[in-house]
């Protein structure tokens, strides 16, 4: 179960998360990689099918994308959406009947990729929603309580869970990173702090990682070996409450993390069943060609944006012609997302020296305030 609620106003003043929100671009979105059983035509097949769903629930953050008709039909078809495979060398193994008698067959990994726009436009045929790539890095923190014994999850004591998670954190297309653990973390946050929820300890010892989110997990073994406990998702000055009760510490970490991602999905993926609208921003603090070319090249990716149209450069400033699906709100926080402008109330100065207030009702005025950066996950 799904909560929000909002900081107390003391602990805005101990938040030490970067203000702006940097994100990532996630590069894999359209990648899978599989493990099959030989290189035949049916188990490719099988497998490009089963990859077309993981894709399709990345981008448009649903879980439920298997029940939409327009989907079920192009699993029929999976191998239209693909653009390239590849085989690789696996250590796993499985279990196969030959001549009654169980066997182990080495297994075989197979990468797919998938196309961006036979992909995008399946969605849109299906009324999902798409999540640009651009997305938030998020900071998890997950004690466990095992008979009164509190301890970090982390790769030392629980590596198979850490794997897991990370797993996870890619199966959901949203990028993470690990805390290191190391002395500097030990002497700023222990778990006894984490387990009381001491906000100002959590945000401190999370600063350093300038991650945009922050994923507090608390959790207890309880006698017949369930695991109850709730995550914390903190969140541009929000507290998002995910209540957990499952029978397994995989099943724990899977559902904070599929709430997360229902938290950001519902916030920035765009309605493929809206209607399209113009947009026009201007861009001050342009200084080079370079900034010229990361502005535009940063309003293209973004997921919604059809179109961009450059209408007048002049100095230092920019003004654009933006053809964009989801709104004018999702188009402004998708844009301050990357960390590269900032929505400002300064107004152009024409080259007379005086305000041009002929564009002030209509255009939105941003500031070049970063370099955007783009990482593989």
């Amino acid at each position: 179960m799904l909560r929000r609620c909002l900081f107390l106003p003391f602990l805005l003043l101990v938040v030490l998360l970067p203000v702006a929100v940097w994100s990532e671009t996630v590069e894999n979105l359209y990648e899978v990689e599989m493990l099959v059983v030989d290189q035949s035509e049916t188990a490719r097949r099988e497998a490009v099918a089963e990859g077309l769903l993981a894709v399709l629930v990345k981008i448009s953050g649903r879980l439920d994308v298997a029940q939409n008709p327009e989907v079920q039909r192009a699993q029929r078809s999976s191998e239209r959406y693909m653009l390239e495979f590849s085989y690789g060398s696996s250590d796993k193994v499985t279990e196969i009947e030959i001549d009654g008698q169980l066997v182990l067959q080495p297994m075989i990994g197979l990468k797919v990729g998938y196309s961006r726009q036979a992909i995008s436009g399946l969605l849109r045929t299906a009324g999902l929603p798409i999540w640009s790539s651009n997305r938030p890095v998020v900071l998890p923190w997950v004690v466990i309580d095992k008979g009164g014994q509190r301890q970090f999850l982390n790769s030392l004591n629980s590596p198979d869970i850490q794997n897991f998670m990370q797993e996870e954190f890619s199966r959901r297309g949203l990028p993470e990173i690990t805390p290191l653990f190391d002395l500097e973390d030990q002497l700023s946050l222990d778990a006894h702090k984490v387990w009381q929820l001491d906000m100002a300890s959590i945000q401190s010892a999370s600063g350093r990682y300038q991650s945009d989110a922050v994923l507090v997990g608390r959790v207890a073994e309880t006698s017949a070996g369930q695991y109850r406990g709730n995550w914390n998702f903190l969140f541009q000055e929000q507290t998002y409450v995910i209540d957990a009760r499952t029978a397994s510490l995989e099943d724990f970490v899977r559902e904070g993390i599929d709430g997360v991602v229902q938290v950001l999905s519902q916030r920035y993926a765009i309605n493929t069943l809206g209607t399209e609208g113009m947009i026009y921003l201007e861009v001050s603090g342009v200084s080079s060609f370079s900034d010229y070319a990361q502005i535009t090249r940063h309003l293209s990716d973004l997921e919604p944006v059809n179109a961009v149209h450059i209408q007048e450069v002049s100095g230092q400033w920019v003004r654009y012609e933006v053809t964009a699906d989801g709104g004018l709100k999702l188009f402004q926080e998708l844009v301050e997302l990357g960390g590269l402008l900032k929505l400002s109330d300064d107004r152009i100065i024409d080259q007379s020296g005086e305000r041009d207030y002929r564009y002030d009702q209509q255009w939105l005025h941003y500031q070049v305030v970063g370099s955007r950066q783009v990482n593989d996950q």
